[in-house]
C-alpha cells in the first residue's frame, strides 16, 4: 500500500525551506549511494535521484534490481514471477505524506535528468516490458486505485479496507 515502487527523492516532511534543509536535499544522493548506506539504510536503497540517474543505476543495490532496470542474474525470474500474479494493485493517496514523489506509488516517476513526472507507460522499461507490467495491463490485471488518507492512516482508513476487500 502506497509503496515507493520507483523509489524516493526527498522527504516530504522536509517542507522547511531553510538553507540547511536545501543543502541536505541537494546532497542526499552523495550519502545514499555510498556502499555503507546502501548496506545499512533501507531509505538509501530506495533513493532514486533523477538528476543522478547513472549513480542510481550503478550504485543502488535494491531498487533498480527489483524493478529490472539493470541486468542481473534473476532478471527473467523476476519478470516471470511478476507476470504470474493474478492481480496487481498499486495504491496511491491524495494525501501522501511519506512517499515522495507520490507518483512512485503508481510506478510513475521523474524523467531522468529532470524533476518532471512522466507516466511509467512513457518509459522504455514499460515499452520493453522489462517487469511484465505492460503485459499484465493488457490483460486487465493491474489496478491503480486512489485513496484519500495519509500514508500512516492506510491501516485504519475504511476506504482502504473496502478497496483491499474489493481486489482480494
Amino acid at each position: 500500500l502506497g509503496s515507493p515502487h520507483r523509489g524516493v527523492d526527498g522527504l516530504p516532511e522536509f517542507k522547511n525551506t531553510s538553507a540547511l534543509v536545501k543543502i541536505f536535499d541537494n546532497n542526499a544522493w552523495k550519502l545514499a549511494y555510498t556502499k555503507y548506506m546502501q548496506g545499512h539504510l533501507s531509505l538509501a536503497e530506495m533513493w532514486n535521484d533523477p538528476m543522478k540517474n547513472n549513480d542510481y543505476l550503478k550504485k543502488d543495490i535494491f531498487m533498480p534490481i527489483i524493478n529490472n532496470e539493470v541486468e542481473h542474474p534473476l532478471k527473467e525470474t523476476f519478470k516471470q514471477n511478476f507476470m504470474n500474479l493474478n492481480k496487481v494493485v498499486f495504491f496511491k493517496s491524495t494525501k501522501e505524506d511519506v512517499v515522495f514523489p507520490s507518483a512512485s506509488c503508481w510506478m510513475d516517476y521523474y524523467a531522468p535528468g529532470t524533476k518532471f513526472i512522466i507516466p511509467y507507460s512513457d518509459t522504455t522499461y514499460y515499452q520493453n516490458d522489462v517487469l511484465g507490467i505492460r503485459s499484465l495491463e493488457e490483460k486487465g490485471q493491474i489496478f491503480y486505485p486512489e485513496v484519500h488518507c495519509s500514508h500512516t492512516e492506510y491501516r485504519t482508513d475504511p476506504q482502504v479496507f473496502e478497496l483491499i476487500c474489493k481486489y482480494l
